[in-house]
């Protein structure tokens, strides 16, 4: 018990609700931006779209430690370290949940969509009246794999957000042990 009322009196519990904001607000405008851009993938001729998506594939194969110092360099320059802006924007282009999304996308019958565009519907209604109805399902695994992509950020967090302020709950935990001394009971609580 001493452990638990412990670990609200540290620092851990703002830690854990910017973890909470950050995901949160991570899944709802990515989820927007990338149902959006599976929508355009999928649906939308465009020029060099299929190459677009090549992008966007390799976007996810590359690991993000690879990008991580670039990245930050990035973030640094204009201003966004220790802010929930600079925590969250890596995670909200995220190319498995568009991978994911434009697959989904891609088995919807042509033949529904052909019937609303003679109906007189445009795109972004045939996208909010048919294809989100429609992929609610995938639209949860991309929810998760968002949530799950931040919630678990350690290294990111850490380089972005040093101070005590911004720190979300992967790298709080870890804080639990030193060079000198571990306090397990505080850690597994």
């Amino acid at each position: 018990m001493r452990n638990i009322v412990g670990i609200w009196d540290s620092p851990f519990g703002l830690a854990i609700w910017n973890s909470i904001i950050v995901s949160v607000i991570t899944v709802v405008v990515g989820l927007a931006l990338c149902s959006t851009a599976a929508f355009a993938l999928a649906v939308l001729e465009f020029p060099f779209r299929n190459a677009v998506f090549v992008v966007v594939t390799i976007s996810f194969l590359i690991p993000f430690d690879a990008i991580a110092v670039p990245l930050y360099s990035i973030m640094r320059m204009f201003g966004l370290q220790d802010s929930y802006t600079g925590l969250i924007l890596p995670g909200i282009g995220d190319g498995l949940a568009v991978f994911l999304l434009r697959q989904f996308f891609l088995g919807i019958p042509k033949e529904i969509r052909e019937a609303a565009i003679v109906d007189g519907m445009g795109w972004f209604r045939i996208y909010y009246s048919i294809y989100l109805p429609l992929s609610v399902p995938a639209m949860v695994s991309a929810a998760l794999i968002l949530f799950i992509f931040q919630w678990h950020a350690y290294l990111w967090p850490l380089l972005i957000a040093p101070g005590a302020d911004y720190k979300v709950a992967a790298v709080a935990i870890a804080q639990f042990s030193t060079a000198n001394e571990t306090d397990y009971g505080l850690m597994f609580a």
